[in-house]
């Protein structure tokens, strides 16, 4: 009895005001880690405090308060995970949770609103009339033109979905993607594909796409890459663009991350296997060209990443440019395998011709490879 009064008068009190005074002392006496805010938006500053005008002070200061408590961030990852966890999701209006803690982007390329996300004919004719003015231009330059379609992860990996999520009976109804590429086949001669099959073909050996992440790892990047070269290489027979996987040594690293468990705040607890591909002979590997000749475009906050430029000092090959997005990083190391200079373009999602800097690089070839969720770009933004 004297013992359960100790703890009731004594240690719980005390350890109660700890507690509460906790925030304040690990401001001063680091105690506890801090975690970062992982929020996509800008915290509130603190306000200014003016005797005339006193009324906003106190909700524009609770606001602050409320963005910069000491342990708010960690507070609500360990919220986050809890939930995960109970398998309530935390963000249901931006990420799908499906099989296995399966991640995906909650937008419109999900199997079950692909009847009401269909292009009609006259979408089809804007995207054939502004592909054909682009693949004409570049004819008229002595160049190639090809597209390659990148798919969603969902359109890989649909039976990672719930089983209220999909249902077989919705793959008989086609993409944007496949409508797209359907109608150009038949109405011009744009060189155009949907990685989808190609990547279906290895979906059963290898993981592709990363768990947590929209994006797809290495080894969906390489297999697309082989791909492409693949299609490419039909319209150059005597030009050698085969890549294996026998070539490379695969190897995994245990990484947490992944930017939609990012988007629900339980980043540091969701780890996964990334692939990582060596190849056996470093001889093979495209060289780094460190010499960077464009302006980086001062609102592009991927600025490292606006031109990348790689070569095999192979001049039998053809010179290459690709316009991209982050998938390109997947890419970058074995597409250029096929050709001598390539010049990889993050034109800020645009996807277009870039024709300034086409006509002063003059590739003999140039790829878009733009994502089947940015389809929309090609008649959104214009032409150059």
């Amino acid at each position: 009895m004297r013992l359960i009064k100790i703890f009731q008068y004594r240690i719980f009190p005390l350890a109660f005001l700890v507690v509460l005074l906790l925030p304040f002392i690990n401001v001063y006496i680091p105690i506890f880690e801090l975690k970062e805010s992982k929020e996509n938006r800008v915290l509130a500053e603190i306000p200014k405090f003016d005797i005339e005008h006193l009324d906003p002070f106190p909700d524009a200061y609770e606001e602050y308060y409320n963005d910069h408590f000491t342990f708010r961030n960690n507070f609500t990852s360990y919220y986050n995970y809890i939930r995960f966890k109970l398998n309530i999701n935390p963000k249901p209006k931006k990420v799908v949770l499906g099989k296995e803690n399966w991640m995906f982007n909650n937008n419109l390329y999900l199997p079950n609103l692909r009847l009401r996300t269909q292009y009609d004919k006259e979408e089809l004719q804007q995207f054939a009339d502004e592909l054909n003015n682009r693949n004409q231009f570049l004819k008229e330059h002595n160049c190639d033109f090809y597209i390659g379609i990148i798919p969603s992860k969902v359109s890989v990996y649909y039976d990672k979905l719930k089983e209220s999520q999909y249902n077989a009976g919705q793959d008989t109804i086609m993409s944007r993607a496949e409508q797209l590429v359907n109608y150009l086949n038949k109405t011009s001669d744009i060189k155009i594909t949907y990685l989808k099959d190609s990547l279906l073909a290895y979906k059963s050996q290898f993981l592709l796409y990363k768990q947590y992440d929209h994006h797809w790892n290495l080894l969906g990047g390489f297999i697309a890459s082989k791909s492409m070269l693949g299609i490419i290489q039909q319209d150059y027979p005597s030009k050698d663009m085969t890549i294996s996987l026998d070539e490379y040594n695969v190897n995994y690293e245990l990484k947490s991350g992944g930017d939609l468990a990012q988007l629900l705040g339980i980043q540091e607890y969701c780890l996964e296997e990334h692939p990582k591909l060596v190849l056996k002979n470093k001889n093979e590997h495209p060289k780094h060209i460190s010499e960077n000749s464009l302006i980086v475009p001062e609102e592009f906050a991927y600025g490292w990443g606006y031109e990348i430029r790689k070569t095999t000092n192979n001049v039998n090959r053809l010179n290459c440019m690709v316009i991209r997005d982050s998938y390109g990083s997947y890419l970058k190391d074995f597409l250029s395998r096929g050709f001598n200079n390539t010049l990889f373009l993050w034109d800020q999602w645009r996807y277009t011709l870039n024709k300034e800097i086409f006509l002063k690089e003059e590739p003999d070839v140039l790829i878009i490879m733009i994502p089947e969720t940015a389809l929309h770009k090609f008649i959104t933004k214009p032409t150059n």
